[in-house]
């Protein structure tokens, strides 16, 4: 039985056969070169490549977009590509850009520990002008008996009023006293954590904080104590006759002049500036894999 050829090889035969201009034949011959160029490899480039890169990236924008700078995000797919090589599979503008990327997030991300702990050594001192451990217990005792009123209203209708403690902010929501089932009660008040993400947008989140912390929740500068001089109120700041920007400011001084967190300003402003950009490229590879273009671009 004869061997059936593949419909380019019989058209570039029928090609080959007629007398065409050289010209035609030309580009016959370079848009079946293009053609070739452009499939050959193309789908393992978009599947061992791009996707995976697509995909990490996607989490590393929502870290950089989280106020707390605290979200976790992995680098494991481009190390991987890093070590086997296959970095290089990707055109050198494109793979410039990646490596800047994740080189700037890199850095940013790991002055976010150090700045941290020096905001949790300064806020200590500035709260305990405001405020006292007795003034704290005063203002838990009376807003957990305010909480348990407005709960008491919920639960008339039926339902324990827990959606009306949810909130577009790091923190926690008011803890309840669940040993008796049957009377569950508020124990707690809530707490909108105040964290490194936000003194990066200072004095613009002073303002945008008031808008999802209500006056019965505490303001928190540590997410992981919850003493007395690590918290405000909104009745602290008001019988202190200060904004929270005005509070704010005196700590927000000494860490803008701090040289690790103007590294972290800077690393992360380059983040921003690349992530969209890096993300829209990928998604045209993931389409697309190979462009012609590339055959100039690798070195």
């Amino acid at each position: 039985m004869k061997r059936k050829e593949p419909p380019k090889a019989k058209i570039w035969q029928w090609v080959k056969s007629h007398k065409l201009p050289t010209g035609i034949v030309t580009l016959i011959g370079l848009l079946f070169t293009y053609a070739g160029y452009i499939n050959n490899g193309a789908d393992a480039l978009r599947n061992d490549v791009y996707q995976p890169l697509y995909r990490e990236i996607g989490v590393m924008d929502v870290a950089i977009h989280s106020n707390t700078m605290g979200t976790i995000y992995s680098s494991d797919v481009y190390q991987s590509l890093t070590r086997n090589g296959s970095l290089g599979r990707i055109p050198k503008s494109l793979r410039t850009k990646i490596m800047r990327l994740y080189d700037a997030e890199g850095d940013a991300r790991s002055h976010i520990i150090p700045i941290a702990h020096k905001i949790s050594v300064f806020m200590p001192q500035q709260i305990a002008r405001i405020r006292t451990e007795s003034d704290d217990k005063t203002w838990q005792e009376k807003t957990v008996a305010q909480l348990n009123v407005e709960a008491a209203g919920g639960l008339s209708q039926g339902s324990f009023p827990l959606a009306s403690f949810t909130f577009n902010h790091s923190g926690i929501s008011p803890s309840l006293d669940v040993r008796d089932i049957a009377h569950i009660k508020i124990a707690s008040p809530g707490t909108v954590t105040w964290l490194v993400g936000d003194w990066m947008e200072f004095p613009k989140s002073a303002s945008q904080i008031g808008d999802v912390r209500r006056t019965t929740y505490y303001l928190g500068f540590d997410e992981k104590t919850e003493s007395w001089n690590y918290r405000i109120t909104h009745e602290d700041l008001i019988k202190s006759r200060m904004t929270l920007e005005e509070f704010l400011k005196p700590t927000y001084q000494v860490l803008a002049s701090d040289p690790e967190f103007q590294q972290l300003l800077s690393g992360d402003k380059t983040a921003r500036g690349l992530i969209e950009v890096v993300k829209s490229s990928l998604a045209d590879r993931i389409q697309q894999p190979k462009h012609l273009m590339d055959l100039v671009d690798f070195f």
